[in-house]
């Protein structure tokens, strides 16, 4: 029996389940046993073939802190959570209702388990072959014969076949499994079996399947007799289908159908049988040449990805029927060379061209969410894409990684358009005047691309060292904005860190300039650790408070503060949510609320060291600080995936910069333009040395304002070598 750590934790959180009514205690173990890490509509989809209200259920169960959404809109839990239940499942044994184990699996499968109840299953031979090989120690012997042995049970998994028996002297690791074995389910809802291989007739497959994932699934096609009628989503991905089914099957609930990366799927399945299917995933089926015409029957269709599909030479004209689409993929198909598409009340021809590429952009107004256009075509073209008109309906337009040179004048009508995604464009080289009501411009990575109209929200120039007139207009701005203690932590974080990227907010004449560290090579500890020690208050193990007194010139005000956190991110934090850290002064009851914000950098290492640098000016209603002061900081609730450790504040007083104090936008035009001011012109002069001795190896790969210019965020990353 697998030992489950922390028990004592998991009775305490065993409270929470028991309050559960039967629905939520069985949508909750679901959730633990078979969609965990499922994007949730999926799974809510799934859910409700069973019962309606999946959605509102798991709304409630995040309600007790019991599930999560992460920022990939997939289910999450804690692993402490989700080993309850698992072990709460386990004590189910003898109703034998989830079976997740490999052992107890393989258990079922046999024969030698009672599993008339059974509601899911689940098996990943990889898993399992993934498992054994990191099991591989550092001992010659021993690596041999692991790795023999890993070898064996491959060799013995490929040379599985269906419908027909192995030779008794073909032994795996495992024994050979029996379609036999279906018979003794006959309700089961959950079904897993990724690269499990059976051999016998599938007669008595389970009638009762909400759900089949089979990944790696060796058939050509699936069997006739196999009765899948109330099956809610089918994914057979990386499969060896070469046609789903023969015939026209009516499955009337299915709405998911994933068939990604069958390398040897030649044609779709008819699909005159789904009325229901809502999501058709045909993903690197690199082989697939033809589309069954029945496609247009598929009513309800809001997603179909044919991303990849290189054999793919035409679209039926039928598509064009498909009015609840919302999401067309065709990114990566390279020998697509025509979108016949017309709506059946289309008059005249509007056209989407690129270069033998022609698509009805009446059907773009049957797109009103998000639309891909294919971004790799044949060597031997040259493309010239043109839009000459676009629905005004449209919301999202994606054009990444297409070979578009620009965009058409009528796009800035587009009133509703609020993300524009033109990321990776290469041949992109100008810029009509955008939307007003543009929320998100993204043109990172579009090398040929020189300027950019002014944008007022957010714009993401990743990879941009050669857009020069954007970076001079961050540098320029910056340089209004920027008081002399930021030029003084950036100058010290330029030469003697010069970390891959750092952030900037102004908040109301307010600033904070914020360095993440995370990498060994980069560390913040020279701040306090060196010759401006005796200047830092730090607690090196930070638990949950730190107190201190102020101790400080009298004769100096102290008028801002740079704040130094260290801390760790766990494998269980997705977002990017930022934490807040209260900094009390006791003596006259009042508190500054700083925010720190996390970078939404992934780590495939389970937890990741961050050292952030925060420096902050003290405005006219923030509280005071003085000398004698009794001061504590302490991190509001925040995320248990977040761990404090080390929490440090240094004190800014007057005299450091009253040279010039933070100035409003008016204030900094008034000072620059009065040429009779030269100590004025002296300040803006060194400001620029200073900026561009700092930034000459950075670009600003993200800005964005809010407010009326009250509000504004600067991303730098280092420069591409």
């Amino acid at each position: 029996m697998e030992v489950i750590p922390n028990f004592e934790v998991q009775k305490v959180l065993r409270i929470t389940y028991d309050f559960l009514d039967n629905y939520l205690m069985n949508l909750f173990l679901d959730i633990a046993y078979f969609f965990y890490g499922m994007d949730v509509d999926d799974a809510v989809r799934i859910l409700d073939g069973l019962d309606k209200g999946a959605r509102f259920g798991i709304d409630n169960l995040i309600d007790r802190c019991l599930v999560e959404i992460n920022i990939d809109q997939r289910l999450w839990m804690h692993q402490l959570v989700r080993d309850m239940g698992r072990e709460i499942a386990r004590q189910e044994s003898p109703k034998c209702q989830r079976i997740w184990r490999h052992e107890d699996a393989f258990a079922v499968l046999k024969g030698t388990t009672d599993a008339e109840k059974l509601r899911g299953l689940t098996l990943d031979m990889r898993t399992l072959m993934e498992d054994d090989y990191a099991k591989v120690v550092c001992t010659s012997s021993i690596v041999r014969r692991k790795l023999a042995r890993l070898n064996f049970f491959q060799q013995r998994l490929s040379d599985f076949s269906d419908g027909r028996s192995l030779q008794t002297s073909q032994k795996s690791l495992f024994s050979i499994l029996s379609t036999d074995a279906f018979r003794k389910m006959p309700d089961v809802k959950f079904l897993q079996l990724n690269y499990t291989k059976f051999y016998g007739s599938f007669e008595h497959f389970p009638k009762n399947l909400i759900w089949l994932c089979w990944y790696g699934f060796s058939s050509r096609s699936i069997p006739n007799h196999v009765c899948l009628k109330k099956l809610v989503v089918l994914d057979l991905s990386r499969s060896c289908l070469v046609d789903a089914w023969k015939g026209k099957p009516f499955l009337s609930k299915l709405k998911i159908l994933d068939l990604h990366y069958s390398l040897n799927l030649i044609r779709t399945p008819d699909f005159s049988g789904l009325p229901a299917l809502e999501k058709l995933i045909l993903e690197d089926c690199i082989r697939l040449v033809q589309i069954q015409e029945s496609i247009g029957d598929l009513e309800r269709l809001l997603i179909l990805n044919l991303r990849n599909c290189t054999s793919l030479m035409e679209l039926p004209e039928e598509m064009s029927r498909l009015n609840s689409l919302q999401e067309l993929v065709l990114d990566g198909c390279s020998n697509l060379d025509s979108l016949n598409m017309e709506l059946e009340h289309h008059q005249g021809r509007s056209l989407l061209q690129s270069d033998g590429i022609v698509a009805s952009t009446s059907y773009i107004t049957s797109l009103p969410l998000k639309l891909f256009f294919p971004s790799r075509f044949s060597a031997r073209k040259m493309l010239r894409f043109t839009l000459f008109s676009l629905p005004r309906s449209l919301r999202r337009l994606d054009l990444s990684g297409t070979t578009i040179r620009s965009l058409p004048e009528s796009i800035k009508d587009l009133g509703l358009l609020i993300d524009l995604y033109l990321r990776n464009c290469k041949m992109l080289q100008t810029l009509p005047e955008l939307p007003s009501h543009l929320w998100l411009l993204d043109v990172s990575f579009c090398y040929s691309l020189l300027r950019i109209p002014s944008v007022d929200r957010w714009t993401k120039a990743n990879g941009y060292d050669q857009l020069v007139e954007f970076q001079d207009w961050m540098k320029q701005e910056s340089i209004q904005k920027f008081d002399s203690h930021m030029f003084r932590i950036m100058e010290m974080v330029s030469a003697q860190i010069q970390p891959s990227r750092f952030q900037i907010i102004f908040i109301d004449d307010i600033f904070k300039v914020v360095v993440h560290v995370f990498d060994e090579d980069e560390k913040l500890r020279g701040f306090y650790e060196e010759e401006e020690e005796d200047k830092w208050l730090i607690q090196k193990e930070f638990v949950d408070n730190f107190s201190f007194k102020i101790s400080s010139p009298e004769t100096h005000r102290i008028c801002g503060f740079n704040l130094f956190t260290g801390f760790c991110t766990m494998s269980g934090y997705s977002r990017c949510d930022p934490f807040y850290i209260e900094i009390r002064n006791n003596t006259i009851g009042r508190s500054l609320i700083c925010q720190a914000h996390i970078f939404p950098v992934r780590s495939k290492r389970g937890v990741r060291e961050i050292q952030s640098l925060m420096h902050m000016k003290l405005g006219v209603d923030d509280p005071t600080f003085d000398n004698g002061d009794d001061v504590s900081i302490s991190v509001l609730p925040l995320d248990p995936n977040i761990q404090i450790r080390t929490i440090g504040v240094q004190w800014l007083h007057e005299e450091e910069g009253n040279d010039d104090d933070i100035q409003s936008k008016d204030e900094f035009i008034t000072a620059h333009n009065s040429s009779d001011d030269d100590d004025d012109d002296d300040a803006h002069v060194a400001k620029v040395e200073i900026a561009s001795r700092i930034l000459r190896n950075y670009d600003c790969s993200f800005r964005s304002e809010f407010y009326d210019g009250d509000f504004a965020w600067w991303f730098f990353c280092k420069e591409r070598s």
